[in-house]
């Protein structure tokens, strides 16, 4: 599995792991990481690439080192408020060195004026700004170092029959804005407090991705407002 951000990684990586406990050969594979050494990054680089090289599509029968990878893909209008809870101080990235410029920006009076806040100093330092507001389509290129191999990529309305199957409650939820978001203001914010400029400009912000998921036959909000030749 990949883990891509806001599309319930957290909550399907801990399914996965929770398998451990019940028998199962697990091992969380780390294309890189920030921090570490070189030589460590090369091990890891390394083993991921090896393991990679062996994702087959679904099949019948399975050699020792075959295996399927699967990850979830989310409406971008959806995505980007969860990722703005998250960059935010959400649960987990309360240290990521940027909430504190984001909280003292854009924390306003209502969840709409946050979120217009939001989108304009993502649209003014791009995407880069935070990892959770990265597009979908590079974390997926990234984590399979550019392979070309097969990826079974489910909606993120298949979450619940994705977590069913490895075992665990089709209801958890590891982390959910309105109880693991710092604000109060985040906490109420939905896709309801877009508008129409704000949805254009959001959609214009993960024009890649759009791109990509029109390609996999992936609908979303913004097939209206982005136009391809």
């Amino acid at each position: 599995m990949m883990h891509i951000h806001k599309t319930a990684g957290t909550s399907m990586v801990s399914a996965f792991s929770s398998l451990r406990s019940r028998g199962a050969k697990t091992y969380r594979h780390t294309v890189y990481w920030h921090g570490k050494s070189d030589e460590q990054n090369k091990k890891w680089w390394e083993m991921s690439s090896d393991f990679l090289d062996g994702t087959v599509k679904y099949q019948n029968e399975w050699g020792p080192k075959e295996h399927t990878l699967i990850g979830v893909v989310r409406d971008p209008v959806e995505r980007f408020i969860s990722a703005a809870g998250q960059a935010m101080g959400g649960l987990g990235s309360s240290s990521n060195g940027i909430a504190p410029i984001l909280n003292s920006e854009c924390i306003q009076e209502t969840s709409r004026e946050t979120l217009r806040c939001l989108i304009n100093t993502v649209k003014k330092n791009s995407t880069w700004i935070e990892v959770h507001f990265t597009p979908l389509i590079l974390e997926i290129s990234f984590a399979t170092m550019n392979k070309d191999i097969p990826v079974a990529l489910f909606p993120f309305s298949e979450v619940p029959a994705l977590m069913y199957e490895l075992g665990a409650d089709p209801t958890s939820k590891r982390k959910v804005g309105a109880t693991t978001r710092k604000h109060d203001v985040m906490k109420d914010m939905s896709v309801q407090d877009y508008d129409e400029d704000m949805l254009r400009d959001v959609c214009e912000i993960y024009r890649i991705d759009i791109l990509f998921l029109r390609y996999i036959g992936y609908a979303t909000r913004c097939d209206s407002y982005i136009k391809f030749n």
